[in-house]
């Protein structure tokens, strides 16, 4: 008999024995005909040929498909597994949601509670990395018992405005705890208003009483989603909606060399694990997050061309989608001889290393780089403003300027600049790569990095691209300071002596080094005696 596209066959010996994913995917799935039984293969990453096949239980939940591992093949044959199938039953090894939701009716919205609301939708997220970001959330600013054991049919569009006002304009005061632990919420004050937070937890409850009301109700009564109601709210659209925002900006054929100067000379702007993050995220236009935790297991050894490629991991990538096969897919940078310089080489697994208030190493906080950038310097004579730039910008600017350099200038196709920087758009090209052998991207991605990378070397001189700044050399001569001082020079003529140094920090050595200046010893002065 034919088969016509959507039907499944009885599964035989022979052919679950054969089965195997395409070569180019990690995965795939066989289906059995007339049951629930799924085979589901598994290519090793490290050892292509190496393939484990399971047996899975298909099932309904909230009207998604889901999966419960049965066993693995050749251990169970397929009568077995069709067996376990047929008498499947949900398990303390199920998932949570998939248990709760087959075993026990689902709780009607009237008799939810306002955290059961919130949990229950998390707990429904599947993303790991959105999971996370929305219990952290949670626990920041919707930790009032009170209010979370609140009925949620109570809960009117006026208190939902409420939390999103407070969560926008106050702060929580914890008392102190052990590290790791959260101290309980002891008031709250105000701050200044963070738009882009209440605008995030406005997302959460409104998704969550969505999905709330979705269910049917038990009593038949028509409810409405009190957080539905404040998006039209006049203070909503002007504080968080419609707030202004700086655009994302490209820096100048100008301001790329004097910006990557500035960072690579000696005792340039910031540290040099700071400048080499910056001048990093210039070579390879990837995310600010992304490059400040940079680890060198992340860097895959050399390829049979001998080309070195640095592999994202899905949780640190921003954009990342699920493949075809279900399974999160990673993003492949090649690292030009001018990357693999400003990465250089190191003991410690972390690039950028940086130290946290305990003292211990972590990798550089990617938001410290802002700050470096942009903070006021007034006063100052140290630095230059903006790194040398004619304007403000950001570490994520640096994205912006590599795409438009590599469009307009170096006219590379925007499809190739796109696979270049990961960018989630939405065209007819394939930009989820499962595996790094992808002849057509791999090859592309490689020729328009050497060529960005050659382009800046030209651009920016060769002089200043050669050497990266790894560390900055003794910044003063405590001897020529000392004689400086010695000789009668005040604060102000010896910075002008030194360059790029400002008053204030030669009284700070100063005093550091106890270097005061010489003063000679007066006679005592004789005062004459007036008799009466």
């Amino acid at each position: 008999m034919k088969r016509t596209k959507g039907d499944a066959l009885p599964l035989k010996e022979s052919q679950v024995k054969n089965f195997a994913p395409p070569p180019e995917a990690a995965e795939a799935k066989l289906f059995d005909a007339n049951t629930a039984l799924v085979l589901r293969a598994n290519r090793s990453q490290k050892d292509a040929t190496k393939i484990t096949k399971h047996w899975l239980h298909r099932h309904i939940v909230d009207g998604k498909k889901r999966y419960a591992p049965i066993g693995t093949y050749p251990k169970m044959s397929i009568a077995q597994a069709r067996e376990a199938s047929k008498n499947w039953m949900p398990t303390e090894k199920t998932s949570a949601t998939a248990a709760l939701t087959t075993s026990t009716p689902a709780k009607g919205y009237a008799a939810m509670s306002f955290g059961d609301v919130v949990d229950t939708y998390i707990a429904k997220t599947r993303k790991p990395s959105t999971t996370k970001t929305w219990l952290n959330i949670a626990e920041t600013y919707l930790t009032s018992e009170e209010l979370r054991k609140r009925p949620a049919p109570s809960i009117t569009p006026a208190d939902a405005w409420q939390i999103i006002e407070t969560a926008r304009t106050k702060r929580m005061v914890r008392e102190k705890a052990p590290r790791g632990v959260r101290g309980q919420i002891i008031g709250e004050i105000p701050k200044k208003p963070t738009p882009g937070v209440a605008e995030k937890l406005f997302s959460l409850l409104h998704a969550a009483f969505a999905s709330a009301l979705a269910q049917p109700a038990a009593d038949e009564k028509i409810y409405i989603n009190p957080f539905g109601r404040i998006r039209d709210h006049d203070v909503y659209e002007q504080e968080v909606t419609n707030r202004k925002t700086d655009e994302p900006r490209a820096l100048t054929l100008t301001e790329i060399p004097k910006v990557w100067c500035n960072l690579n000379k000696p005792h340039g702007h910031g540290t040099p694990v700071a400048a080499r993050a910056l001048m990093l995220m210039l070579v390879t236009g990837q995310r600010p997050t992304e490059v400040a935790s940079l680890r060198r297991s992340e860097i895959l050894p050399p390829d049979e061309d001998g080309d070195r490629w640095w592999r994202i991991p899905p949780e640190k990538i921003k954009t990342c989608k699920m493949t075809k096969k279900n399974k999160w897919s990673p993003h492949f940078v090649y690292l030009s001889p001018l990357a693999l310089r400003i990465i250089g080489d190191g003991d410690g697994d972390i690039v950028f290393p940086s130290r946290n208030t305990h003292g211990e190493i972590t990798a550089y906080d990617a938001h410290s780089l802002i700050s470096l950038i942009n903070k006021p310097r007034e006063g100052r004579v140290a630095k230059e403003k903006w790194v040398g730039a004619f304007e403000a910008w950001s570490p994520n600017d640096l994205r912006k300027t590599v795409q438009t350099t590599l469009e307009l200038t170096l006219k590379c196709p925007a499809e190739i600049s796109a696979a270049m920087l990961n960018h989630d758009i939405r065209t007819k090209i394939r930009k989820i790569y499962t595996v790094i052998t992808d002849d057509t991207y791999r090859f592309d991605k490689k020729e328009w990095f050497t060529r960005w990378a050659e382009w800046l070397e030209q651009h920016i001189g060769r002089e200043h691209t050669t050497t990266i700044r790894n560390e900055d050399p003794p910044k003063y001569d405590i001897e020529t300071l000392t004689r400086l001082v010695a000789d009668g020079l005040s604060n102000r003529a010896i910075a002008e002596q030194f360059g790029a140094v400002s008053e204030t920090a030669i009284r700070m050595l100063r005093k550091k080094y106890g270097i005061a200046p010489l003063k000679e010893r007066r006679a005592p002065r004789k005062v004459a005696r007036v008799e009466n």
